[in-house]
């Protein structure tokens, strides 16, 4: 099995592209969703997330408020590398079972793991190769306020989390460029995805 690795930081448009490449015949995995999976109701991840972090990151339901903690570890460098020690090994074993699951089922499929802190968890050893998708930081925040509801300095705050996308650069294999419609960033998507089925396939 092919594996992709995709990533790209917080309004790249990365999501659009992970969903492109699910129609265009990938098997697509999400961190994001992972990490939805790992701190479920009654999971080892939430008990480890309540314990570190009290019962007010709980609802009434017993579910992570995932906006509660959002407000507490993204204004605070020490208390978000807190969380990621807790969650980012869950959800590289959810990510890593899926994958070998799937070698199993299609070994001749392409995969692509979709994930923001592909580099920073080590995700992107797991990859044959990299696609960054990118966009200017104007366009993100204001994606970002319009998207979520979200002042600039709340929208700022979650930016400046994640290392600059061009320190990823130098490590991506294929760089998709978002500055403009959605249209312009799947015709990039379609088209390198033609070129890496041609180049598995042997036809190129």
């Amino acid at each position: 099995m092919y594996v992709i690795g995709l990533t790209g930081n917080i309004a790249s448009g990365k999501t659009i592209a992970a969903r492109r490449l699910e129609a265009l015949g990938a098997r697509v995995i999400c961190a994001d969703e992972a990490a939805r999976r790992v701190v479920c109701p009654r999971s080892e991840g939430l008990r480890r997330v309540r314990e570190a972090f009290g019962d007010g990151v709980i609802r009434p339901d017993g579910s992570l408020d995932r906006a509660v903690l959002g407000r507490v570890v993204f204004g605070d460098a020490f208390e978000r590398k807190r969380l990621e020690a807790i969650l980012h090994p869950l959800i590289i074993e959810d990510i890593l079972q899926t994958l070998g699951a799937w070698e199993k089922e299609a070994p001749g499929a392409i995969a692509v793991v979709d994930a923001a802190l592909l580099f920073e968890t080590g995700l992107d050893e797991h990859a044959d190769e990299v696609w960054l998708v990118e966009a200017q930081d104007d366009i993100r925040l204001r994606r970002i306020m319009d998207r979520d509801g979200l002042s600039e300095s709340e929208a700022r705050a979650r930016m400046e989390s994640q290392a600059p996308s061009a320190e990823k650069r130098p490590f991506a294999d294929r760089i998709l460029v978002n500055n403009g419609s959605n249209s312009e960033l799947l015709a990039q998507v379609d088209a390198l995805w033609a070129l890496t089925a041609a180049r598995i396939s042997g036809e190129e």
